[in-house]
């Protein structure tokens, strides 16, 4: 098992997913079809769009924050993804930073 990030646009009836292992169609993609479907009540037609040129990780513990910054790219509107496998323990550093800082502040 591993993770992916998928941005659905449901008014163009599209699924981007961005996957870090270089699968063609992972499962989770027609599992996310077939919820969208079932919250519509009626299967619609999607188109399914694999973003290319992905940085890929070359291990098998990665996925999860591969995921994470292909949302933030995505998010932030980043047409390049510039990170790589070698990037990963600082990132890790980056989220548990945001965690620890969110987690401790008083309101």
């Amino acid at each position: 098992m591993y993770l992916l990030q998928s941005v659905v646009e449901p008014g163009r009836q599209t699924i981007q997913y961005m996957e870090s292992m270089g699968c063609t169609m992972p499962p989770a993609v027609d599992s996310i079809r077939e919820f969208l479907d079932l919250q519509h009540g009626t299967p619609l037609t999607w188109t399914i769009n694999r973003v290319e040129n992905l940085p890929r990780q070359l291990d098998s513990t990665s996925c999860g924050v591969f995921a994470c910054l292909y949302g933030v790219y995505k998010v932030f509107g980043c047409t390049e993804f510039d990170f790589q496998t070698t990037d990963m323990n600082r990132v890790r550093l980056w989220i548990a930073g945001h965690f620890l800082h969110y987690t401790t502040r008083t309101t």
